[in-house]
């Protein structure tokens, strides 16, 4: 039995995989999936990945308590709650909060998916 892997670089190319039927593991290690992993760890209920800026902020005007999170091009969007450091998702501010992520790159690929 051989198994055939597919290695992919960029968020364009989870929806190839997609496409192809691929079974799909996202890894950012360096911000996006880090921030999920520390948000879930420190209690956040649960974290909803969006691809844009604009549906972040439409589900946020219909789900206020929700928290803003994410980047673009490294910085902190304009109104958002948190960045997209894991350093920012303390217990203090993520517990029992459900968070809206959007990123350049990494909820890019996991929405594609």
């Amino acid at each position: 039995m051989s198994i055939k892997v597919n290695i992919e670089f960029l968020a364009k190319d989870s929806e190839k995989a997609a496409k192809r039927g691929d079974l799909i593991i996202i890894i950012d290690a360096l911000r996006c999936c880090s921030s999920i992993v520390t948000a879930l760890a420190n209690g956040a209920e649960a974290i909803i990945p969006v691809k844009t800026l604009r549906e972040a902020y439409r589900i946020h005007a219909r789900n206020p308590k929700y928290l803003l999170a994410g980047e673009r091009g490294g910085l902190k969007p304009r109104g958002f709650d948190l960045g997209n450091s894991p350093l920012e998702y303390t217990s203090e501010r993520v517990h029992g909060k459900i968070i809206l992520l959007t990123t350049t790159s990494g909820t890019t690929a996991i929405t594609r998916s």
